[in-house]
């Protein structure tokens, strides 16, 4: 399956799964409490973080796989993909026992909330299972496994979630999520081409570890940066907070997963040319994804930061406090999607350690400032702590991308004016914002305030069509795609 269609592929699941799990989050969040979300959101914390307890492994087999396989190492690889997965599946119950333990003793934690812990550790095994099936199905280019899957996770979390918040709160969530990932781990085992569990080589496999430790590091400080916030607000404002606070988070990050399917299918492809020494691909799929993604998120989060108030004041009323920091959101994770070819560059020349030092430096600032903010006043609002936030992942985002544009042989001027490119649809569209409120209340001064709101999301998509506009004449992303849908393919179907 040829690069633009495996996007369409994945990009059409994950737009479904989306979809779905954006009802899934207004519906299973409307029927828990503020704290009972908040409980809920402290559990995805700690598997965030237990999610890299196997050592590596995980991300030696994402790195190594494809990089073989390009190679054109096939046994190789086929024993790398064997111990790889075997040892995913050991290390993951492993992690998945610090969740039951940390259940078990936290005696701070109310009854409901230790059980979703406690679920919460069998999602974090079925998860991280589903994902090394998909890393393998991804490495080998078999795409339509990998987005079929991700269309059942869709449904299958959607029915479950759901149904089990409104049976039995915060723990009939977290059963819904991990009953829903097992299913998806059995169809991925029985659909796609992956090997089952077999004797560990333990060369083979202090070799993924080797691999996978410098990015299971930057892994690490990554989520760190990403969550800094969440933590300090978890630990010093309480469960309620948490719930606000986590629920424009997870909101607005639909945003950035939206980019996610391109993710999948670039990242094995810029191994595979890396492998291959072919570094003109790798700078052409780094410049033109990274121009992309920064001309079309900025869009998207505009309008959904525009859109967000009417949203939550209709379906959520309990989480009107939640509308502020969303709206900050909504533009923060067009900084989280910018670097994500970056990312991939810096590991595959093994610049893991400088991504840790970019992304540890910046999470620290953040955790800081907000430890200040507040420590300083408890009663500190909400968007004040995710500016911080955004300025942290502002800057972590870009040094990233700087790094990476050095790293594949662009001149520094280059990199100027390709950063200055990159960022000017952002605050184009920052603007955008400000001035379609400011047109709207102006034109409709006396009439309620969800025209107001409707026509100034009108305005702002008329505003920023040029954007797109740019993107596409800059990236050719849609005419490449028609071109190569249209022209005879010899792997086609």
């Amino acid at each position: 399956m040829r690069l633009s269609r495996a996007v369409v592929a994945l990009g059409g699941a994950g737009y479904i799964n989306q979809s779905l799990g954006l009802l899934r989050g207004l519906l299973y969040t409307r029927a828990l409490t503020p704290e009972a979300r908040g409980g809920v959101q402290l559990v995805f914390l700690i598997a965030m973080y237990l999610a890299y307890a196997p050592m590596g492994v995980f991300f030696g087999l994402e790195k190594k796989l494809p990089l073989l396989i390009g190679a054109g190492e096939s046994d190789e690889a086929d024993r790398t993909e064997r111990t790889g997965m075997s040892g995913i599946y050991l290390l993951s119950f492993l992690a998945a026992a610090g969740m039951w333990a940390y259940a078990a003793l936290s005696h701070r934690a109310e009854a409901s909330v230790r059980l979703a812990i406690g679920l919460g550790g069998v999602y974090l095994i079925f998860s991280q299972v589903a994902g090394a099936y998909r890393v393998c199905l991804r490495s080998r280019l078999e795409f339509r496994a990998v987005a079929a899957s991700t269309v059942y996770e869709g449904l299958l979390l959607f029915a479950l979630v759901v149904g089990g918040s409104y049976w039995i709160g915060a723990p009939g969530t977290m059963a819904g999520w991990a009953l829903a990932m097992g299913v998806v781990c059995l169809y991925l085992l029985a659909a796609g081409r992956v090997p089952a569990l077999k004797r560990i080589d333990l060369r083979t496999g202090l070799r993924l570890v080797r691999t996978g430790l410098p990015v299971l590091g930057a892994g690490l400080t990554g989520i760190f940066v990403r969550t800094a916030d969440n933590l300090v607000v978890a630990n010093l404002l309480g469960l309620t907070a948490l719930g606000h606070y986590g629920l424009a988070w997870t909101l607005a990050s639909y945003l950035y997963n939206a980019a996610g399917a391109a993710d999948a299918v670039l990242t094995p492809r810029i191994y595979q040319a890396h492998g291959k020494g072919e570094l003109a691909e790798v700078r052409d799929l780094v410049l033109r994804s990274t121009k992309a993604f920064a001309g079309l998120l900025p869009v998207l989060s505009g309008a959904a930061a525009i859109f967000a108030p009417i949203l939550l004041r209709t379906v959520l009323p309990r989480y009107i406090p939640a509308i502020p920091p969303f709206q900050v959101f909504c533009f923060t994770v067009t900084f989280m999607a910018i670097p994500m070819a970056a990312r991939t560059v810096m590991v595959a020349v093994n610049r893991e350690f400088e991504m840790m030092a970019w992304d540890g430096s910046c999470g620290l600032l953040i955790a800081g400032a907000v430890w200040f903010l507040t420590n300083r006043d408890a009663s500190v609002p909400l968007y004040h702590i995710s500016l911080v936030g955004g300025v942290g992942l502002f800057l972590s985002a870009y040094c990233i991308t700087t790094r990476a544009l050095m790293l594949i042989g662009l001149k520094p001027l280059r990199i100027v004016w390709f950063m200055l490119t990159v960022a000017a649809p952002f605050a184009y569209c920052a603007l955008a914002v400000w001035a379609a409120r400011i047109a709207a209340a102006a034109l409709l001064p006396n009439d309620p305030r969800i025209f107001e709101e409707l026509l100034a999301l009108v305005i702002f998509i008329a505003v920023t069509l040029p954007v797109l506009w740019w993107t596409e004449h800059t990236t050719h992303i849609v005419a490449t795609f028609r071109k190569r849908h249209t022209a005879p393919s010899p792997d086609a179907g």
